[in-house]
């Protein structure tokens, strides 16, 4: 079986690609677990939680969904979309899961999602279109956090190229839809990039013209024949789960953290119900007669 294609990032600056530490410095954030994880469930923080997450992804692989997926989709084609700062090192227990049970999984290109959103798009719309080609079969489309707002655009404007969406966390109905330390972040990242810094999201990307079309299609109508999963989790501490609640979608409900949506055994055993009824449905069209 071929490996997962990789394809990381736009053209753009060196700034963003040193959020590829990011890993390393979540092993050495959870180092100390006394008074800093008592502080931050009394100030209601959520990165401590979702850092723990980050560094525990090796459990995954003792539980059965990872040692026996007990499915094979027989070379599904899958577009992997990462959210903010995600890296190949984080989405790394998700593109080896899916190569194991089948997938033809392709990263799709997102700057570690702090990249303009209509730009960033449309490279996920390109990469999606350079993969269907590759594969010959539409492509499932699985997407993590703001992953989600690439995503879900890319589905309404190419629904031919899309077999399913399935978005995990993602805030679909709120643009700014994070803890307000997060849209702190953002906000950062917004005025930094809107000083000239390329490779960033500007302010103007909230409001202006250019990221129109984006805003446009995360918010209108969905594709009726696109089959459409959101899954959320209450315990989410980064995005609020009701934000994850497109009307258009399917909801799944499922107990784990934001981070733990890319790593969490229960997510594993949804998606896996999840791409085989893909899988059954379109094995059902292919053998439906000719109207």
């Amino acid at each position: 079986m071929a490996p997962p294609t990789l394809v990381t990032r736009l053209p753009g600056t060196a700034l963003v690609s040193r959020l590829e530490v990011l890993p390393d410095l979540a092993g050495r954030l959870v180092a100390d677990t006394g008074p800093l994880a008592a502080l931050s469930a009394s100030l209601h923080l959520p990165f401590y939680r979702e850092v723990r997450v980050l560094a525990s992804y090796q459990t995954l692989r003792h539980h059965p969904i990872w040692q026996n997926p007990a499915l094979d989709v027989g070379g599904l084609p899958v577009v992997l979309v990462g959210g903010l700062a995600s890296s190949p090192r984080v989405l790394a227990p998700m593109l080896d899961w899916l190569q194991r049970i089948g997938c033809r999984t392709l990263l799709a290109p997102t700057q570690f999602g702090v990249a303009c959103g209509q730009r960033t798009a449309v490279a996920v719309e390109d990469a999606l279109a350079r993969h269907v080609d590759a594969t010959g079969g539409r492509a499932v489309i699985i997407a993590h956090s703001r992953g989600g707002q690439f995503a879900r655009p890319v589905a309404v404007r190419r629904p031919e190229l899309v077999r399913g969406l399935i978005t995990l966390g993602s805030p679909l109905i709120r643009l700014l839809g994070a803890h307000p330390l997060v849209l702190l972040e953002v906000l950062g990242l917004a005025v930094v990039g809107s000083l000239g810094i390329p490779g960033l999201f500007r302010a103007s990307c909230l409001w202006g013209g250019c990221c129109r079309p984006l805003r446009d299609d995360l918010a209108g109508p969905f594709p009726d024949e696109v089959p459409f999963v959101s899954v959320f989790s209450r315990q989410d501490e980064v995005v609020p789960w009701q934000a994850s609640l497109d009307p258009a979608a399917q909801h799944r409900e499922v107990d784990t953290t934001h981070g733990g949506l890319i790593a969490s055994p229960e997510v594993f055993q949804v998606l896996a119900q999840e791409l085989a009824l893909l899988v059954s449905r379109n094995a059902d069209s292919d053998l439906a007669p000719a109207a």
